[in-house]
């Protein structure tokens, strides 16, 4: 399922049966005009809330997931900050706030909640982030990409022996620290491929990216592991 599919069934599975309905009469008036739902006049810049009455309001269908956090499209973000957005978003758009609202803001906050949950999951990860940038751009390279590097598929080989042989958390922050610096120096990589629209470059650091990747997630296994 693309990114977008999964960011839209998201919004609509997380309401309950009854809201759905309700929520997409509304999406469908709303998308019709470019007003506020509650009060008809222009709801300004704001995302998720009307300028004029302050009213819960629709999310446009055109903001990108990372117009949500106010950000400009990256494949390389900081992670921090980027948390840090989520969980200002979170405490505003909470359901329990509207607990005692309308059943069309109760609706709209459900959806936009469940919008900023599936948005966050998916620009805190490096490869979905890279996945949904290119989707953006239009771009599928991902899929034309060749056989990894030879050279990169050895350590590769060598960072999961590592990490299996690995018997002690000293030894797994090491290795993650590695991990985490290789996948930052891909992103920085992929972020100048990008720039460049060097599509054939930007494929070859994606394989290695998704090897990064995946290496930190086994690390990051072994730990809990280890911790259990």
């Amino acid at each position: 399922m693309l990114l977008a599919q999964r960011v839209a069934v998201a919004r609509i599975s997380s309401l309950s049966p009854g809201a759905r309905p309700r929520l997409l009469a509304l999406r469908a008036a709303s998308a019709k005009v470019a007003a506020c739902w509650k009060c008809d006049a222009d709801p300004g810049p704001g995302i998720f809330h009307c300028g004029a009455c302050g009213v819960i309001q629709p999310v446009s269908p055109d903001r990108s997931l990372f117009a949500l956090f106010r950000l400009d499209p990256a494949i390389d973000v900081n992670a921090a900050d980027l948390e840090g957005r989520f969980r200002g978003l979170q405490k505003t758009l909470h359901p329990d706030k509207y607990a005692q609202s309308s059943p069309a803001e109760r609706d709209y906050s459900a959806a936009n909640s469940a919008l900023v949950n599936v948005a966050y999951q998916t620009l805190r990860d490096p490869m979905d982030r890279l996945k949904y940038v290119l989707l953006l751009e239009g771009v599928d390279v991902l899929g034309e990409t060749s056989a990894a590097d030879p050279v990169l598929l050895m350590e590769v080989m060598e960072l999961r022996e590592a990490v299996e042989e690995a018997d002690s958390l000293p030894t797994l922050e090491e290795l993650q620290a590695s991990s985490q610096a290789s996948v930052d120096a891909t992103l920085q990589l992929l972020s100048a491929d990008f720039k460049a629209r060097d599509y054939a470059r930007l494929g070859q650091n994606a394989v290695r990216l998704q090897y990064y990747t995946k290496i930190l997630e086994e690390v990051r296994g072994a730990m809990e592991a280890l911790r259990d």
